[in-house]
């Protein structure tokens, strides 16, 4: 996680004065002409690894570069999602995000006059502007009034997509293109329109095979449309016994696809008529659920009689059990302490206390450290009695989905007992609601300097007496209840010690807003 900025900082307190990178995979990156008032540029990796040796045959060895000579090297993967491009859906399956891509890769792009006047670069600062002017577009075509749902709808639904490499046969996966490259022409253009922009199948245990939509015709002549489905490749979440992120995302072998069932594969659809289509979707097989795995693809309907009568509704579902995911990392902490196992408990100086005694003297506190490996709803951090014992978390649910419980984001959890255990105090700013995964090279960090917040007010700081505890952490599993025990995956701690000479006074929150608890 070493950033270009920080690769360029390092370089110039060695007193480099211009700076060239390159990676270490054949791939050509981007980036702006100067960073930290240092001229960069970069070159590909053969010629990259071609300098080293050079230099590493004569230290005096040097380059000269014609001021009259512009090259531009062609990037194979031009056309292609960018690697940094990220991955859906939400958690919740209800979302497919990204909805559809824009251009953001390699952008000649005009920059300041003292930067160069113009810059080739990457990112969401290419992209924003021109899918803005894209829906400009689109709306001085179909009028002002045209809303933004609508809006989102034509821009997917009329989108290219595009294939997971040079070469391969495999369209990308809906979770990293939605629904493709915009066609600024065709959503501007189409007369018939969808009447959503995905389909979500979500998980097996709640696994969702009927479908329906419908194609609105607002024109004035009439079409005849046959509806096709285009599979895509199937991408896993995690590696096989990992709780971890994979490190790369790779299509599977095969990419396992679903199979489709077309209710009416072809139909005529008149001026300003509508029709409804039925598509029965049966879930790929054979897939490992511990790879929790995204297979998706494309329900096509095109008509041959107009440029732009072509639509592709994406849909995507899940290979495995949302609720089944683990929500705590176990594996190492990060940087020296690797070694260690998360979560842990260290002092003030990130040294674990073997003894398990902290006094609170002159800033002396206990720092809770953990990761999540799955987003959570709701996550908390309490403290419970010294002699508490947890059996271990259930690992699997298979019951179906129904209704979320809608958690506020400013939900206080009061229960007083977790799985027959007492809960005491929880530790004050440890209450969070809707927290994604943590990075590979991140921990969450709760620093505790012994105050608790008792559990029927929020609002206020109480001294932890001098005693024995534990330290619970509490995660949500995705679509859990937070009323129910067995839906939570947990961490107990070992036992620590507050051994106070003195007890301090009460505080109370200044800034505090109003934690109001959620009805079962």
């Amino acid at each position: 996680n070493c950033t270009f900025v920080t690769k360029t900082r390092n370089a110039i307190s060695k007193g480099a004065k211009r700076i060239l990178f390159y990676m270490n995979s054949d791939e050509m990156i981007t980036l702006p002409n100067f960073i930290e008032s240092s001229q960069v540029a970069t070159i590909s990796k053969i010629d990259g690894q071609w300098l080293i040796n050079q230099i590493k045959i004569n230290k005096n060895f040097t380059l000269n570069f014609p001021s009259n000579l512009h090259s531009f090297v062609d990037s194979p993967l031009g056309g292609f999602v960018s690697n940094f491009s990220q991955y859906g859906p939400s958690n919740d399956l209800l979302n497919l995000q990204p909805n559809f891509l824009a251009v953001g890769g390699d952008i000649i792009s005009t920059v300041p006059r003292n930067l160069g006047n113009f810059s080739s670069m990457s990112g969401t600062s290419m992209s924003t502007p021109q899918l803005a002017g894209i829906a400009a577009l689109v709306k001085s075509v179909r009028g002002k009034n045209l809303g933004t749902l609508k809006l989102k709808r034509i821009l997917s639904t009329t989108a290219q997509q595009v294939h997971t490499a040079p070469g391969e046969k495999d369209v990308e996966t809906v979770v990293h293109q939605g629904g493709g490259l915009v066609d600024a022409y065709c959503a501007a253009m189409s007369q018939s329109v969808l009447s959503t922009d995905s389909l979500s199948l979500n998980d097996i245990p709640n696994f969702k095979s009927k479908h329906t939509f419908d194609i609105v015709n607002e024109g004035n002549r009439a079409y005849t449309f046959k509806v096709g489905h285009i599979p895509a490749a199937t991408v896993p979440t995690f590696t096989l016994n990992s709780t971890r992120a994979a490190p790369h995302v790779v299509a599977l072998p095969g990419s396992p696809k679903a199979a489709v069932k077309i209710d009416q594969p072809m139909f005529f659809l008149g001026p300003k008529a509508t029709q409804t289509i039925q598509v029965t979707f049966q879930a790929p097989s054979g897939i490992d659920p511990r790879l929790l795995a995204v297979y998706s693809g494309y329900i096509s309907v095109v008509s041959d009689d107009g440029e732009c009568e072509k639509h592709t509704l994406p849909y995507y579902g899940i290979a495995g059990s949302m609720k089944n995911q683990k929500i705590f990392d176990l594996g190492g902490d990060v940087d020296e302490f690797k070694n260690f196992k998360l979560p842990r408990l260290t002092d003030e100086a990130r040294q674990p206390r073997p003894d398990g005694v902290f006094k609170f003297e002159n800033g002396g506190e206990v720092v809770v450290r953990y990761r999540l490996a799955f987003g959570s709803q709701y996550v908390r951090t309490d403290l419970v009695p010294g002699n508490a014992t947890l059996p271990p978390p259930i690992g699997s649910h298979h019951e179906v989905f129904k209704s979320p419980v809608e958690i506020p984001s400013n939900f206080t959890f009061s229960k007083k007992v977790f799985r027959g255990v007492p809960v005491l105090w929880m530790l004050p700013d440890s209450n969070s609601t809707y927290v994604g995964r943590t990075g590979m090279s991140d921990t969450i960090v709760v620093h505790w300097n012994g105050i608790g917040v008792p559990l029927k007010n929020a609002a206020k700081y109480v001294p932890v007496p001098s005693g024995s505890y534990k330290i619970l952490i509490r995660g949500l599993r995705n679509r859990g209840n937070p009323y129910d025990d067995d839906d939570y995956d947990f961490w107990l701690s070992p036992k620590i010690t507050i051994a106070r000479s003195a007890e301090p006074k009460l505080a109370h929150r200044t800034n505090s807003s109003e934690a109001k608890p959620i009805q079962s």
